[in-house]
């Protein structure tokens, strides 16, 4: 059985252990202060949910309200495939703001890594908006925007898919 749920303070551990897992596509994140900080921040100030499977945490995602963004978003390399990322997204966006664009920074379209997440996005409605040069590891990637989505928009088909 899997669970989304907001992360929680006894969640960093494992929340590293997906960031070490990911480091090459990303750059370094674990035991780098900036991003521990903020992990902190986040558990703190419930901005992330988990997806728990039997074995532990699964994926996580981080998103900031105030500027209605994902910030991070991961699946652990087992658990690919197998809808936990469409969960966790759909579980951000029904705790963001359906009346302001939605912005994720991810994978431009030629890299391969990168297809996964971002077809997920594009089914969900985002769309390339610009470049937004490489990411710490050296990755080219880009800004994807969803435009602002009330109710009996773009929800209303996803849900009814």
């Amino acid at each position: 059985m899997v669970t989304i749920r907001s992360l929680q303070k006894g969640d960093q551990c494992a929340v590293m252990a997906l960031a070490r897992e990911v480091e090459p596509f990303f750059g370094r994140m674990a035991g780098v202060s900036e991003f521990e900080d903020g992990i902190r921040a986040c558990l703190e100030n419930g901005n992330g949910l988990c997806c728990e499977g039997p074995d532990g945490l699964e994926g996580v995602i981080i998103t900031d309200k105030n500027t209605n963004a994902i910030e991070w978003f991961v699946v652990g390399s087992r658990s690919r495939g197998k809808g936990r990322g469409r969960l966790l997204l759909e579980g951000a966006l029904s705790q963001l703001d359906r009346e302001r664009d939605l912005t994720v920074q991810t994978f431009a379209s030629h890299v391969p890594e990168g297809m996964a997440a971002r077809s997920l996005y594009m089914k969900m409605g985002f769309t390339d908006f610009r470049d937004a040069g490489k990411n710490p590891a050296g990755v080219d990637t880009v800004l994807m925007v969803r435009k602002g989505w009330a109710k009996g928009s773009f929800e209303d088909e996803v849900i009814n898919e």
